[in-house]
């Protein structure tokens, strides 16, 4: 129950408004649009609940997990000398982390991105796949970026973005490729008892513009997502720097980013993370104690 009551507050935090809106529109959206296919028939709108909870549900077992790492090209760590190298450093941030917040999971799965670029990232629900050129950086820099990408599994922002974004995935392409199928068979009998609709070649370029529609909803939408995934980005630093590695991540975010130009207003809108200027003065106010200067 404790666990459950702080998954829930975490959830439904300020934070998340943005993701919620959404869920929301995007699945009344979705509701709207495939389930009209089923003429009014309440069942049409069952079924697409069931399959959506589904997807919620498959997205948090391993198989899921597995999946996610799968498409970040997030693969187990084969070599020695790498393992040498990340695995203590994550495991020393770990145990803050986890006295800090005794919730978060019990175990962390370390995965590597082929990647030159020094980046880490929160999988899932347990898993922070890090690039191969996060190991580059010094142990102090690679420790203050894990930090913060345990913040995010410690705060569970990747739970909702898990269960949204495989939901809507998973719904969309598999609702639109089976109706998409059963209009290019042309089996007029399929084709009318669960359509109604009797031109499937009318019906194929109506699923087409409704897929386009979908798409282009969900692009515009996808701003709430950066609004939330911009205060998330907030509340990992404010973890991090909880658990003592404040100043580690402010030089990690200087250095990684030091020259770059300032980026515009529209260009933040369509951001996922905030301006890292903005981010170091955070942690320099919440005591980090770093200066460039």
């Amino acid at each position: 129950m404790r666990r459950l009551a702080y998954t829930m507050r975490n959830l439904f935090r300020v934070s998340n408004i943005g993701t919620f809106v959404f869920f929301i529109i995007n699945f009344l959206v979705l509701m709207e649009i495939f389930g009209g296919v089923y003429e009014g028939d309440p069942r049409g709108y069952l079924y697409l609940v069931l399959i959506y909870v589904f997807s919620i549900l498959l997205s948090l077992t391993p198989i899921g997990q597995g999946a996610l790492c799968l498409m970040c090209g997030a693969k187990r760590i084969t070599r020695t000398d790498m393992r040498s190298r990340i695995m203590p450093l994550a495991a020393e941030v770990f145990e803050k982390a986890k006295r800090e917040s005794p919730l978060m999971p019990d175990r962390i799965n370390v995965r590597v991105i082929y990647d030159p670029e020094p980046n880490a990232y929160a999988i899932g629900t347990y898993t922070i796949g890090v690039t191969e050129g996060l190991l580059s950086l010094p142990d102090s820099q690679i420790q203050g970026i894990v930090a913060h990408e345990m913040g995010h599994l410690a705060l569970q922002h990747t739970l909702i973005q898990t269960l949204i974004g495989s939901g809507n995935i998973f719904m969309t392409s598999i609702v639109f490729s089976l109706e998409l199928l059963k209009a290019i068979l042309g089996i007029s009998t399929v084709t009318t008892a669960v359509t109604g609709r009797r031109n499937s070649f009318l019906y194929v370029i109506f699923a087409g513009l409704s897929f386009l529609f979908v798409f282009c909803w969900t692009k515009l939408l996808t701003l709430f997502l950066r609004g939330s995934s911009r205060a998330n980005e907030y509340e990992a630093d404010a973890f991090a720097c909880r658990i003592g590695y404040g100043y580690e991540l402010a030089e990690a975010l200087d250095h990684l980013t030091m020259g770059t130009p300032r980026s515009s207003y529209l260009q933040m809108l369509e951001s996922s993370h905030p301006d890292p200027s903005d981010r170091i003065g955070r942690l320099q106010a919440m005591g980090a104690g770093y200066s460039r200067y």
